[in-house]
């Protein structure tokens, strides 16, 4: 394991191998998070990884160590990406309609949101976040079909309430 003999010998080249596969697992990672080649997000996560390197227990593998720090930093840099699409869109928004509206939708979101259960505004609350589906499969113990469902479900209460 080039892991094991870089921690052993400390060397130059051992650590050049070490973050040429450590590039590549985290390529794979952003193809599974974004589904495409990040190459810039991967680096970043190499960069990550070998920051937090000393953070390593020996618990687990060294693989699956690092796949959590990837796919980690993959998840955060999508949700801010997200985020800053939705900005730049509210942003947008808002210069095309006047202040009042702005807080009258803002209003009404939340008096929508207010008439569905605990749950579901949580439910609501992290899919605004960006969280992605394997993340809320996780969270709720669901299937990503289950996820799916349950989102339908919570869009049709909201279409529900809308109309009322």
């Amino acid at each position: 394991m080039v892991f094991e003999r870089w921690k052993e010998s400390d060397s130059a080249e051992d650590l050049n191998e070490l973050a040429g596969l450590l590039s590549k697992h985290a390529i794979a990672v952003t193809y599974q998070v974004f589904h495409e080649r990040r190459e810039d997000v991967a680096q970043e996560a190499v960069v990550k990884g070998l920051e937090k390197i000393k953070d390593f227990r020996g618990d687990s593998l060294f693989s699956t160590w690092f796949h959590a720090v990837a796919l980690n930093h993959c998840r955060t840099k999508l949700r801010k990406e997200i985020e800053s699409r939705v900005t730049v869109e509210l942003r947008d928004e808002d210069a095309k309609s006047s202040p009042e509206s702005w807080m009258n939708s803002k209003i009404e979101l939340a008096k929508v949101l207010s008439q569905l259960d605990a749950e579901d505004q949580e439910f609501v609350r992290d899919k605004l976040e960006g969280r992605v589906e394997g993340e809320l499969a996780e969270k709720y113990n669901l299937s990503l079909e289950g996820i799916r469902s349950r989102w339908f479900a919570i869009r049709k209460r909201i279409q529900q309430i809308v109309r009322e």
